[in-house]
Protein backbone atom coordinates (compact mmCIF):
# COMPACT_ATOMS: atom_id res chain seq x y z
CA UNK A 1 0.00 0.00 0.00
CA UNK A 2 1.10 3.40 -1.03
CA UNK A 3 2.10 5.40 2.56
CA UNK A 4 0.45 8.68 2.90
CA UNK A 5 1.44 12.17 3.67
CA UNK A 6 -1.75 13.70 5.42
CA UNK A 7 -2.63 17.61 6.21
CA UNK A 8 -4.92 19.57 7.27
CA UNK A 9 -6.01 22.99 6.61
CA UNK A 10 -9.43 24.04 9.05
CA UNK A 11 -10.61 27.60 8.58
CA UNK A 12 -14.12 28.77 9.92
CA UNK A 13 -13.70 31.65 7.15
CA UNK A 14 -12.65 29.11 4.54
CA UNK A 15 -9.39 30.95 3.68
CA UNK A 16 -7.27 30.07 1.52
CA UNK A 17 -4.15 27.80 2.69
CA UNK A 18 -1.01 30.15 2.76
CA UNK A 19 1.51 30.30 -0.37
CA UNK A 20 4.20 29.69 1.89
CA UNK A 21 2.32 26.11 2.84
CA UNK A 22 1.40 25.31 -0.25
CA UNK A 23 5.21 25.29 -0.81
CA UNK A 24 6.26 23.22 1.86
CA UNK A 25 3.17 20.55 0.98
CA UNK A 26 4.65 20.45 -2.53
CA UNK A 27 8.45 20.03 -1.00
CA UNK A 28 7.36 17.16 1.04
CA UNK A 29 5.79 15.42 -1.32
CA UNK A 30 9.10 15.81 -3.81
CA UNK A 31 11.21 14.68 -1.56
CA UNK A 32 9.22 11.66 -0.57
CA UNK A 33 7.67 10.70 -3.91
CA UNK A 34 6.43 7.24 -3.07
CA UNK A 35 4.15 9.17 -0.45
CA UNK A 36 0.75 9.94 -1.60
CA UNK A 37 -0.30 13.43 -0.70
CA UNK A 38 -4.00 13.87 0.72
CA UNK A 39 -5.09 17.57 1.86
CA UNK A 40 -8.13 17.29 4.75
CA UNK A 41 -10.30 20.18 4.94
CA UNK A 42 -13.55 21.49 6.22
CA UNK A 43 -15.67 19.35 4.01
CA UNK A 44 -14.40 16.13 5.78
CA UNK A 45 -15.50 17.04 9.20
CA UNK A 46 -18.27 15.59 8.65
CA UNK A 47 -16.83 11.98 7.77
CA UNK A 48 -15.87 12.16 11.29
CA UNK A 49 -19.20 12.21 13.04
CA UNK A 50 -19.07 9.14 14.55
CA UNK A 51 -17.01 11.01 16.78
CA UNK A 52 -18.88 12.20 19.89
CA UNK A 53 -16.04 14.94 20.52
CA UNK A 54 -15.70 15.52 16.71
CA UNK A 55 -19.46 15.82 16.06
CA UNK A 56 -19.72 18.27 19.08
CA UNK A 57 -17.14 21.00 18.04
CA UNK A 58 -18.78 20.54 14.32
CA UNK A 59 -21.80 21.73 15.32
CA UNK A 60 -20.83 24.12 18.13
CA UNK A 61 -18.27 25.52 15.63
CA UNK A 62 -15.52 24.89 18.56
CA UNK A 63 -12.07 26.40 18.36
CA UNK A 64 -10.31 25.16 14.87
CA UNK A 65 -7.33 24.31 16.86
CA UNK A 66 -9.05 21.85 18.83
CA UNK A 67 -10.44 20.33 15.64
CA UNK A 68 -7.19 19.88 14.17
CA UNK A 69 -5.78 18.35 17.31
CA UNK A 70 -8.27 15.72 17.28
CA UNK A 71 -8.79 15.39 13.76
CA UNK A 72 -4.94 14.72 12.80
CA UNK A 73 -5.73 11.39 15.06
CA UNK A 74 -8.60 10.57 13.57
CA UNK A 75 -7.41 10.65 10.04
CA UNK A 76 -4.51 9.03 10.90
CA UNK A 77 -5.98 5.88 12.94
CA UNK A 78 -8.15 5.81 10.01
CA UNK A 79 -5.54 5.73 6.89
CA UNK A 80 -2.13 5.18 8.41
CA UNK A 81 1.13 7.57 7.13
CA UNK A 82 2.05 10.40 8.10
CA UNK A 83 0.51 13.74 9.57
CA UNK A 84 2.63 16.87 9.09
CA UNK A 85 1.59 20.57 9.74
CA UNK A 86 1.57 22.53 6.55
CA UNK A 87 3.41 25.06 8.26
CA UNK A 88 6.39 22.76 8.52
CA UNK A 89 9.39 23.09 6.21
CA UNK A 90 10.72 19.59 5.40
CA UNK A 91 14.45 19.11 4.48
CA UNK A 92 15.29 15.78 3.50
CA UNK A 93 13.29 12.46 2.93
CA UNK A 94 11.37 10.51 5.85
CA UNK A 95 10.98 7.29 4.24
CA UNK A 96 14.48 5.50 5.61
CA UNK A 97 13.83 7.23 9.21
CA UNK A 98 9.91 5.25 9.04
CA UNK A 99 10.76 2.19 8.05
CA UNK A 100 13.75 1.39 10.74
CA UNK A 101 10.97 2.81 13.12
CA UNK A 102 8.75 1.42 15.16
CA UNK A 103 4.52 1.82 14.99
CA UNK A 104 4.40 5.04 16.28
CA UNK A 105 6.62 7.89 15.48
CA UNK A 106 7.16 11.32 17.03
CA UNK A 107 9.50 13.91 17.66
CA UNK A 108 10.92 15.17 21.49
CA UNK A 109 10.97 18.71 22.66
CA UNK A 110 13.84 20.62 24.26
CA UNK A 111 11.40 21.51 26.92
CA UNK A 112 11.37 19.16 29.95
CA UNK A 113 8.24 18.26 31.38
CA UNK A 114 8.53 19.23 34.91
CA UNK A 115 6.41 16.72 36.76
CA UNK A 116 7.45 13.41 34.65
CA UNK A 117 11.16 14.86 33.76
CA UNK A 118 11.15 13.76 30.54
CA UNK A 119 11.40 15.79 27.21
CA UNK A 120 7.97 16.93 26.08
CA UNK A 121 6.55 15.50 23.16
CA UNK A 122 4.84 17.36 19.83
CA UNK A 123 2.22 15.74 16.87
CA UNK A 124 3.02 18.50 14.74
CA UNK A 125 4.57 15.43 12.31
CA UNK A 126 3.74 11.75 13.24
CA UNK A 127 3.57 8.58 12.06
CA UNK A 128 1.54 5.36 12.38
CA UNK A 129 0.34 2.74 11.21
CA UNK A 130 -3.42 2.25 11.13
CA UNK A 131 -5.57 1.47 13.90
CA UNK A 132 -2.58 1.09 16.49
CA UNK A 133 -3.12 0.70 19.80
CA UNK A 134 -1.00 3.75 20.57
CA UNK A 135 -2.79 5.89 18.33
CA UNK A 136 -6.52 4.93 19.76
CA UNK A 137 -5.30 4.59 23.53
CA UNK A 138 -4.40 8.52 22.58
CA UNK A 139 -7.91 8.96 21.05
CA UNK A 140 -9.63 7.23 24.14
CA UNK A 141 -7.61 9.41 26.89
CA UNK A 142 -7.68 12.50 25.38
CA UNK A 143 -10.97 14.50 26.41
CA UNK A 144 -10.71 17.14 23.61
CA UNK A 145 -8.99 19.73 25.49
CA UNK A 146 -5.49 19.23 25.62
CA UNK A 147 -3.31 20.67 23.09
CA UNK A 148 -1.94 17.89 21.33
CA UNK A 149 1.82 17.20 22.71
CA UNK A 150 -0.23 16.80 26.03
CA UNK A 151 -2.17 13.91 24.07
CA UNK A 152 1.34 12.36 22.92
CA UNK A 153 2.15 12.50 26.84
CA UNK A 154 -0.92 10.14 27.26
CA UNK A 155 0.13 7.49 24.58
CA UNK A 156 3.93 7.56 25.94
CA UNK A 157 2.54 6.71 29.75
CA UNK A 158 0.65 3.38 28.51
CA UNK A 159 2.97 3.06 25.42
CA UNK A 160 6.44 4.34 25.33
CA UNK A 161 7.75 0.91 24.58
CA UNK A 162 5.73 0.94 20.92
CA UNK A 163 7.17 4.31 19.88
CA UNK A 164 10.28 5.36 18.23
CA UNK A 165 10.63 9.24 20.33
CA UNK A 166 13.26 11.05 17.87
CA UNK A 167 15.14 13.83 19.36
CA UNK A 168 14.30 17.29 18.69
CA UNK A 169 16.97 18.16 16.33
CA UNK A 170 15.29 15.92 13.92
CA UNK A 171 11.69 17.62 14.20
CA UNK A 172 11.72 19.94 16.68
CA UNK A 173 14.60 22.18 16.91
CA UNK A 174 14.65 26.01 15.03
CA UNK A 175 17.72 25.61 13.16
CA UNK A 176 19.11 23.53 10.71
CA UNK A 177 21.96 20.58 11.72
CA UNK A 178 22.51 17.73 9.63
CA UNK A 179 20.27 15.57 11.95
CA UNK A 180 17.30 18.00 10.36
CA UNK A 181 14.28 16.39 8.98
CA UNK A 182 12.04 19.48 9.28
CA UNK A 183 11.60 22.61 10.55
CA UNK A 184 8.80 23.94 12.88
CA UNK A 185 9.42 27.75 12.63
CA UNK A 186 9.39 29.46 15.67
CA UNK A 187 7.30 32.51 13.47
CA UNK A 188 5.37 29.68 12.02
CA UNK A 189 1.55 30.01 11.17
CA UNK A 190 0.17 30.04 14.73
CA UNK A 191 -3.03 29.95 12.80
CA UNK A 192 -5.62 29.61 15.17
CA UNK A 193 -3.65 31.37 18.07
CA UNK A 194 -3.69 35.16 18.80
CA UNK A 195 -0.16 36.40 18.07
CA UNK A 196 -0.24 38.17 22.19
CA UNK A 197 -1.03 34.71 23.32
CA UNK A 198 1.87 32.86 21.25
CA UNK A 199 4.89 32.25 22.84
CA UNK A 200 8.04 30.08 22.01
CA UNK A 201 10.43 28.33 24.28
CA UNK A 202 13.71 28.03 23.24
CA UNK A 203 16.43 25.68 24.91
CA UNK A 204 17.78 28.64 27.41
CA UNK A 205 14.03 29.39 29.10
Amino acid sequence: MVPLLNFIWISRNHKSIPDKCVKYVKSWLELNPSFKLRMWGNADIPSFSDDLLMDQWRNALIDEAMVSNRMRLLVINRVGGMYVDVDTNPIKPIEELIKSSKEFVLGACHVIDSVNLKPKLDLNIFYSEPSSVVLTHGLVAATGTQRAGKIADFMRDKYENRMTICPPTFFQDFRLTPETYSLHWPNRLATWVRPSSFRVTTRNN
